[in-house]
């Protein structure tokens, strides 16, 4: 089993039929998209339960059913931009990838061996739509430096669905 240092992980947001339809998200910045992520949790499944209809025979609840239910990932991406409108271009980017109605989302650790294939540890999993709410408010600091933090959680289903 291969032990993946924190830098190596990235996440892939796919939607659509094509690979150029992949928006991956690095844990260093990327130059290419001025994105990277700098925390993100594994999801928790919520169970869905199923009961009979009342009874007048039967006091409480009867349990017909317990599924895995969908379950979300909590993320913060940050985006850097060159110039302003650079920023709003990678802004757009993340909130174009994230407001896609279908998707996957694959967790993958690069093994650092160019020989080598990607190990995926997490996903992939269905996702569901989601808006990134962005902290880019009248901060001097991140007004000079040209960067924005979004925080979202992007609900998926589980594997399998």
């Amino acid at each position: 089993m291969r032990v993946c240092k924190p830098t190596e992980v990235t996440v892939t947001l796919k939607w659509g039929e094509g690979v150029d339809e992949s928006l991956v998200i690095p844990q260093t910045l990327d130059a290419d998209t001025g994105l990277w992520w700098s925390e993100m949790q594994f999801p928790e499944w919520n169970l869905r339960y199923g009961y009979a209809p009342p009874s007048d025979l039967l006091p409480g609840n009867v349990l017909l059913s317990a599924v895995e239910d969908s379950g979300a990932i909590p993320m913060l991406v940050v985006a850097q931009g060159v110039s302003l409108a650079d920023l709003e271009a990678q802004k757009a980017l993340l909130r174009t990838a994230l407001g896609k109605w279908t998707g996957t989302i694959t967790v993958l650790a690069d093994p650092g061996d160019p020989n080598d294939s990607d190990t995926v540890i997490g996903g992939p999993w269905t996702t569901l739509p989601t808006v990134p709410q962005w902290s880019d408010g009248p901060n001097p600091l991140k007004l000079e430096h040209l960067f924005a933090e979004a925080i979202f959680s992007i609900p998926v289903q589980p594997l399998g669905v």
